[in-house]
């Protein structure tokens, strides 16, 4: 993904955006590579931050449901599920672009 598309993807500013791509690089998650059409560089995810992701995804499910899915439970969870959609129906008729 091209760096500034990543940047409107996460609502990051550029230089926070700028700041954590440059720590991940530092520890071999990530790398820039320059694109012949755009001043802005293309960033790769490496094998190594594959592998991290990798890594991390059963701690971090484990954790999701421990302490947020178990807490909630069925219910709150049903309920949570129904005002969020109301809250996007809503959104979603008034116009209101959700990347903005």
């Amino acid at each position: 993904m091209r760096a500034f598309e990543l940047g409107e993807s996460t609502l990051w500013e550029k230089s926070r955006l700028s700041h954590h791509l440059k720590r991940m690089e530092q520890r071999g998650l990530v790398c820039r590579e320059a694109t012949g059409n755009s001043r802005s560089p293309d960033i790769l995810l490496t094998d190594a931050g594959r592998a991290a992701i990798t890594e991390a995804a059963p701690a971090h499910a484990s954790h999701v449901r421990a302490w947020f899915t178990e807490v909630l439970g069925p219910e709150r969870l049903a309920v949570l599920a129904e005002s969020s959609d109301a809250v996007l129906a809503a959104l979603e008729s008034h116009d209101c672009p959700l990347s903005d």
